[in-house]
């Protein structure tokens, strides 16, 4: 039951009208009210962190109305958004879709966001430095961009997403950022359960936005080398054994396999065959390679690299060296019946 006044949920039994007359008697009203004033809602929107520029308060007042809401031009309702941040981007394709999640009101940068071409440098690199700055980074200063929510850091979390997921951009450039928001989230709520990152130094997450920052700027440098074009998953043999003996390259004769395979100075690659070739850094690999790791053919060769070949498993999965062991085995039995034969057939003449 519910006070009328205060809204304050009571617990009651059948006197529900004396236990309300006890409520406001004892202040009960007068004390949610307060402390409803005292919270403060959190509604800053993702729009404001990157577009939003500074200072925040107009410099001059202004003499004039502010226009009304500038109206959708979206008419066609399965292409408007049914929810906010994370919903929304759960089907990019649409450029009205994402455009809306920015905000309503139209601005450059979200117009720009339209364009399929658009990159790292072009659109997420020049906020992040407006929001963040590019020299001096102080946690107690950047509190009010952490914000929980559909609006806040999911938002920021999703928004960061379409341009990993869908415009294939590198995920180390972004990797410091977060962890710079997950540092102010701990400084701020240092009791929460949910906590999304450890406690950091915020002199070790400065220096690590510093080279990240820079490692954006020069990303598409040819004379840059922090950065490769996708060469594929390595894949590691034991000791004392090799590509050429413990990879099972028959299977690509029998099955339509998602991935090519080659050797380069004494490594052992697989490429996926939507592999774009696009920039990584020397120890990862594109996001379509990545995502041959579950397939069941390639984590059974990697088991069977590491473990060893059971003898019941079928000649196709089995690498070369082990068909080699399989045939000098199989030449030692015959070769045993053969002189078991002969003694046998010594011994009735």
């Amino acid at each position: 039951m519910a006070c009328p006044d205060c809204k304050t949920v009571l617990k009651v039994g059948f006197a529900v009208s004396e236990n309300i007359k006890q409520h406001k008697e004892k202040g009960g009203c007068d004390k949610a009210l307060a402390e409803a004033k005292k919270k403060k809602p959190i509604h800053a929107k993702l729009s404001n962190f990157f577009f939003k520029q500074t200072p925040s308060n107009p410099l001059v007042p202004a003499t004039t109305s502010a226009p009304g809401p500038s109206q959708s031009t979206v008419t066609e309702t399965e292409l408007m958004p049914t929810g906010t941040g994370p919903e929304v981007l759960e089907d990019p394709i649409h450029p009205e879709t994402f455009a809306t999640f920015l905000g309503a009101k139209p601005c450059p940068e979200a117009q720009e966001l339209m364009r399929a071409e658009y990159d790292w440098n072009g659109i997420l690199l020049p906020p992040l430095k407006r929001a963040f700055g590019e020299g001096e980074l102080d946690l107690a200063l950047s509190s009010h961009y952490i914000s929980l929510g559909n609006h806040g850091l999911d938002g920021f979390c999703d928004f960061f997403n379409y341009f990993i997921s869908t415009r294939r951009l590198l995920g180390h450039c972004i990797k410091p950022y977060f962890e710079f928001l997950c540092a102010g989230i701990e400084k701020r709520f240092p009791t929460a359960k949910d906590s999304v990152a450890p406690r950091m130094n915020p002199k070790e997450v400065y220096d690590e936005l510093h080279r990240a920052l820079h490692v954006a700027d020069q990303e598409f440098a040819p004379e840059s080398d922090k950065t490769q074009a996708c060469c594929g998953l390595a894949i590691r043999f034991p000791e004392g054994t090799s590509h050429h003996v413990a990879y099972p390259s028959g299977l690509h004769q029998q099955y339509d396999l998602p991935w090519d395979n080659y050797s380069r100075r004494n490594e052992f690659f697989i490429q996926s065959h939507d592999c774009r070739r696009s920039l990584v850094s020397a120890t990862q690999a594109c996001l379509s390679c990545e995502a041959l790791l579950p397939h069941d053919v390639l984590v059974g060769i990697l088991h069977r690299i590491a473990r060893g070949t059971h003898p019941s498993t079928p000649i196709i999965y089995r690498p070369t060296g082990v068909l080699v062991d399989t045939v000098r085995n199989k030449s030692e039995e015959c070769r045993g019946l053969k002189l078991t034969n002969l003694a046998l057939h010594s011994e009735l003449r």
